[in-house]
């Protein structure tokens, strides 16, 4: 099989919390955020700058140097990982898998055998919103059950949202802190313009103020233990 592996960022101090990492974007997504700032990867127009191969002889070369691999998209789930992620363990790497949560059935059991060691779901939008993404019905039901695991096991995780004013409302805000209620961690990322964004018209107009952000961090400290406000 041929992994959807497209590209890879050598160094990074913040995709990991608390370790040195790389990252490796994987191509193709079931769903079409309008704001998602890799819209590149849903459908690659260039060829992958990483394979299978290359990838292990990096990570083999910066042992020592690097505690982690980030594994991000597109969505990574999409494909069976379990033989890649086997070998990046073996090499003594530690994994962070960034996932939208539609395929529960892939991920829980590479947490379960230990081959993922720390999980960042996306929470777009309050979960009956997630149609207008693109998400069927099956989909939804795969977010409801990651969601779930997450609240209910001892893996350590985070929630992220991407705060876009023509996306998200204060309403909306208050319904994903009640369906997150008892959540370890919810990380606010405000919108950041890019001409790589799925829709453009998501770059015109002024994103939500800090003062804003801060405002929802104070709604959604009420059900969750940490919220962070990032990327400000």
């Amino acid at each position: 099989m041929t992994l959807p592996l497209y590209d890879l960022q050598p160094f990074t101090l913040v995709d990991y919390p608390g370790h040195v990492a790389c990252t490796l974007f994987t191509a193709g997504c079931n769903l079409r955020c309008p704001y998602c700032h890799n819209a590149d990867l849903i459908a690659p127009t260039h060829p992958p700058r990483i394979d299978e191969v290359s990838l292990l002889a990096f990570l083999k070369q910066r042992k020592g140097l690097l505690e982690g691999l980030c594994i991000t998209g597109g969505e990574p789930t999409l494909s069976d990982l379990s033989p890649l992620l086997e070998k990046v363990k073996a090499e003594g790497y530690m994994i962070k898998l960034d996932t939208n949560g539609t395929y529960p059935e892939r991920w829980i059991p590479w947490v379960q055998s230990g081959l993922v060691d720390y999980i960042a779901m996306d929470i777009k939008v309050p979960l009956e919103e997630y149609a207008k993404m693109g998400a069927s019905q099956t989909d939804m039901e795969g977010i409801h059950q990651s969601v779930d695991y997450l609240l209910t096991h001892p893996i350590p995780y985070e929630f992220r949202t991407t705060i876009h004013p023509n996306w998200l409302s204060e309403q909306d805000i208050n319904r994903i802190g009640a369906w997150l209620k008892g959540a370890k961690r919810l990380a606010l990322q405000p919108f950041t313009p890019s001409e790589k964004v799925l829709n453009p018209e998501f770059c015109k107009g002024m994103g939500y103020s800090r003062e804003a952000l801060q405002a929802f961090q104070e709604i959604l400290r009420a059900s969750i233990n940490e919220v962070l406000v990032r990327g400000m």
